[in-house]
Formats: structure tokens, C-alpha cells, sequence
């Protein structure tokens, strides 16, 4: 089994904004798949699909950002999945609007839900998706560009971002972490062939 958890913060106010990439990614996954949410015992909400041979398992904390290594490594115990069998899906600043970068390993990079998820799982050895949102001109205004959303032809190109790693996410869950790397790492949406 393969788990999928995307970050982000609960809450209307912060469905459509940047910094819930990660909720958006998981939740067109399961869109995708017909497959419910359900609340879980781990302070969060869990969906099951299959990807062609293989079962998922997807997650959304339900906890704050800076909490969700909580819910990560709830999650992985509760389903018996090993870290090398988790993607973490999640905004990333360092990324333009548009680009994706998956990995495994590395820091957190002053991201808390990722810093959260390495506290609690004592390793850094789970693959990641990174979902490129852009910086603020001004680095003052970091928190309100994280948790603004996007309008007129960005809103739009966002959305198809989100279909583009959701298309990542699950070329992760099929074929691995090099295979996905390979075909979308910097790739902007409709640079990808089918």
C-alpha cells in the first residue's frame, strides 16, 4: 500500500489558497478515483483508491500545518506502511507558479507542516511533492501570499497545476519515485505528454 497525505490547513478560509496545495492534490486524486473521505481516529480525513495493482491510502490533517507529523506518522502506523512508501505533497515558494519537483529527502526548508512531518517520523527518507506557488515580491509578506489564493489567469493555471501533480502523484503510486521524477520535474502544465 502506498500513502498520499497532501498539506495543508482546515478551515473554508483556506481551501483554495496557496498553501493548500497539498489538500487540493489529494483531493482531485480521490475526485478522480469516486473515492469518499472519511474521518479517521489520527485527527484527519482518509480516502482509499487503487492506482492500476496498487492500493492507496490519502490523507488530510485536520490539525494546523506546523501539527501534521502527527497525523503522517499515525497514519503510516495505523496502515502498517513503510516511509519509503509515503509522498508528501505540499506547497513550495522556491518553486515558481507552475513547476513541480518531486524527491526524496532534504530538509524542510522553513516549511513547518514538512519540519512537522521530519520531528515525527525521525527521518527524512519519504518521497515528496513539491507544488511551486511563487514567492512575494516583498519577503514580508510571506505568511499573506501562503495563505491568499489566485485569481484571474494564475487561478487558472493553478488549477491545472493541481491536475498536472495530481497526474505526478499518481505516476508516484505506479511506477515510482524515478519514473515520476523523469517525467514531471520542472515541466510546466501542458509540457507533459500523455
Amino acid at each position: 500500500m502506498k500513502a498520499l497525505v497532501g498539506l495543508g490547513n482546515p478551515g473554508k478560509q483556506y481551501r483554495t489558497t496557496r498553501h493548500n496545495a497539498g489538500f487540493l492534490v489529494v483531493e482531485r486524486m480521490a475526485e478522480r478515483a469516486g473515492a469518499g473521505w472519511r474521518a479517521a481516529r489520527l485527527n484527519g480525513v482518509v480516502a482509499q483508491w487503487r492506482e492500476g495493482d496498487e492500493a492507496v491510502v490519502a490523507g488530510m490533517p485536520h490539525t494546523y500545518m506546523n501539527l501534521s507529523g502527527d497525523f503522517v506518522a499515525g497514519l503510516l502506523h495505523y496502515y502498517k506502511i513503510e516511509v519509503s512508501d509515503l509522498l508528501v505533497i505540499h506547497d513550495e515558494m522556491d518553486l515558481p507558479l507552475g513547476r513541480l519537483r518531486l524527491a526524496r529527502g532534504g530538509s524542510g526548508a522553513g516549511h513547518r507542516g514538512v519540519e512537522s512531518v521530519l520531528q515525527s517520523l525521525g527521518t527524512p527518507a519519504f518521497a515528496r511533492l513539491r507544488v511551486g506557488v511563487g514567492k512575494p515580491e516583498d519577503k514580508g509578506h510571506v505568511v499573506s501570499h501562503v495563505l491568499s489564493g489566485f485569481g484571474g489567469a494564475d487561478g487558472g493555471l493553478f488549477d491545472k497545476v493541481i491536475g498536472l501533480a495530481s497526474d505526478a502523484s499518481g505516476c508516484w503510486v505506479r511506477e515510482g519515485l524515478q519514473a515520476a521524477m523523469n517525467r514531471f520535474n520542472g515541466v510546466r502544465e501542458g509540457e507533459v505528454e500523455g
